[in-house]
């Protein structure tokens, strides 16, 4: 905070007159800033209703759920220019489809919340493909720019150049070789 001249305490009229002429302006005035008696600008009653309108504009398209996307559109007023909202997907293919307001229209931005309906067909391809893979072939390898294969990563195994890991049964765990078994 600036020194205050006189000091902050002052009970001069003059003071007090001073102050009440700024609490005037800070309650009435226009929005902007009025400076303190220190020089430092204090936010006007109408500047902080202003600051706080904009987020709460801001705030709404991120609470409010549309069920279609006609909906959104019909409280078009409440979703401020290039904000973003969303609106339930009408298939299963996401559980939702975001929009944003170009104009006064909902344009769609091609960013979509997957449904659970999606995410299962992803799991259900990546254990399809797990479960039918022939335990010796690699199902992923890494090569080095000539191709030859640095690791891979098997069902059962890691191999590297220098050494294989393996996974036994019997053991229930990890068995460990390098290039002389």
């Amino acid at each position: 905070m600036a020194e205050l001249n006189p000091p902050l305490g002052t009970t001069t009229p003059e003071i007090f007159l001073d102050n009440v002429k700024r609490a005037d302006e800070l309650v009435n005035g226009p929005a902007g800033t009025v400076n303190d008696r220190g020089g430092e600008p204090l936010d006007t009653w109408r500047q902080m209703m202003a600051k706080n309108d904009e987020i709460r504009q801001n705030l709404i398209p991120l609470s409010k759920q549309y069920a279609t996307l006609a909906a959104a559109q019909a409280d078009i007023a409440n979703i401020p220019e290039g904000s973003t909202t969303y609106y339930r997907s009408p298939d299963d293919s996401a559980l939702a489809i975001e929009v944003m307001n170009v104009g006064g229209t909902l344009q769609p931005t091609g960013r979509k919340m997957p449904s659970q309906a999606a995410i299962q067909a992803v799991l259900d391809y990546i254990s399809s493909v797990i479960a039918t893979d022939d335990a010796d072939s690699p199902l992923l390898t890494l090569n080095d720019e000539a191709g030859f294969r640095l690791a891979a990563f098997g069902l059962n195994a890691i191999q590297s150049n220098a050494m294989t890991a393996e996974y036994d049964e019997f053991i229930d765990g990890f068995v460990f070789r390098d290039s002389v078994g």
